[in-house]
């Protein structure tokens, strides 16, 4: 390319060769907005684990009472902890099989409303065993890393003095649940910002002129 531009300079001027991978050539378009949907769906599956965290923290200091007197009438604390962590873990895996049931569904009803949208690779979207796997990974480690704290506050020591003062485990539980919700309303401020940003270019583009009228113009790419 460079030898025929220095040959012929009048045709080939400012004419050369650009290689790209198959892959990336055809996904080029797409990879800048992929992921930024990427980013904020993570933002979102946050939100949901520190809103899950949030109701079991809130669920465990509701029951430090109950378990302070099965511990008082002879009750291991390991098995109120096991007890506990297994719960936890129960009902994330429940929310994260109602989630993988929406996403089935939600899927084919979007790509059935946009089927000529041309993103690259659109008929391979859909759920598979990665995505199956990803899922288990999250909701499992969701209620392990989130049932984890309340179990342990409900079957540590000082739980007797805490039900015995009246406080149970609000005071250090309060902490912890006032900085899951200053993490979520963060979270939902990015969104929300991201998402009028998004809007705002929208409308910009749609306003734009471009210098020509487009009404009955073809275009063919070969």
């Amino acid at each position: 390319g460079s030898r025929l531009e220095e040959t012929f300079p009048d045709s080939n001027a400012l004419m050369g060769v650009a290689i790209f991978g198959l892959q990336e050539d055809l996904v080029r378009p797409a990879e800048q907005a992929l992921w930024v949907l990427l980013g904020a769906v993570g933002f979102v599956l946050l939100m949901a684990c520190t809103n899950v965290a949030n109701l079991l923290l809130a669920r465990g200091a509701s029951r430090e009472g109950e378990f302070a007197l099965r511990v008082a009438l002879g009750a291991g604390r390991a098995p109120i902890f096991w007890q506990l962590l297994t719960e936890s873990v129960i009902l994330a895996l429940l929310g994260g099989g109602f989630g993988w049931a929406v996403a089935a569904w939600g899927t084919d009803g979007l790509l059935a409303l946009a089927p000529d949208v041309g993103l690259p690779g659109m008929e391979e979207i859909g759920l598979d065993g990665r995505i199956l796997l990803f899922t288990g990974l999250v909701t499992l480690g969701t209620g392990i890393v989130f049932g984890f704290f309340p179990a342990m506050r409900i079957s540590s020591s000082d739980v007797y003095s805490g039900v015995r003062n009246g406080t149970g485990g609000r005071k250090l539980g309060g902490r912890v649940r006032n900085g899951l919700v200053v993490s979520q309303v963060a979270m939902a401020l990015v969104l929300l910002v991201g998402a009028g940003l998004l809007i705002r270019s929208f409308q910009r583009l749609n306003a734009a002129d471009l210098g020509f009228d487009p009404e009955g113009v073809l275009t063919v790419s070969l």
